[in-house]
């Protein structure tokens, strides 16, 4: 089921970017970013409760998590994203997310008491010489203007 949702989270993720890019909410983005995590937000956590009924258990210390981490963890995160899709290049931009396990890792370091092996930083050192290579490569039509040069 977590398989299935994990799914559902990144098409709707998707979907939600190409709208927003094509949208160009400019003054809008906020309302339209609250809008989109609300219906995405709904819908999962409806599939969630239909195919994972149990594991929910209210607390006070569970709502201040899940507050916490929908504000700065994704609502935030999200706007921010849907504001620089307005002006980059999602081909550009969209490599970025390559960070997600980095983080997570120096994260799990850092809080946890983790430690990073040497395949992990052989991994990290690859995902940081993939991110530099794309950021560094011509876009597109770049070419195409060089001939048109005089």
């Amino acid at each position: 089921a977590g398989f299935v949702l994990a799914l559902l989270s990144a098409l709707g993720f998707a979907l939600g970017s190409v709208l927003m890019k094509r949208l160009e909410p400019g003054r809008f983005l906020v309302t339209l970013t609250a809008w989109q995590l609300s219906l995405r937000g709904s819908l999962l956590g409806s599939a969630a409760w239909w195919l994972e009924p149990t594991w929910l258990r209210l607390t006070p210390t569970f709502a201040l998590t899940l507050v916490t981490l929908a504000l700065f963890g994704t609502a935030f995160v999200t706007a921010a994203w849907y504001w620089l899709l307005q002006s980059e290049e999602v081909r550009r931009l969209s490599q970025w997310f390559f960070l997600v396990p980095v983080l997570g890792l120096f994260q799990a370091a850092l809080f946890l008491g983790e430690t990073i092996l040497a395949v992990q930083w052989l991994g990290l050192l690859l995902i940081a010489l993939g991110l530099l290579a794309t950021q560094m490569l011509p876009r597109p039509g770049f070419l195409r203007d060089v001939h048109d040069l005089p």
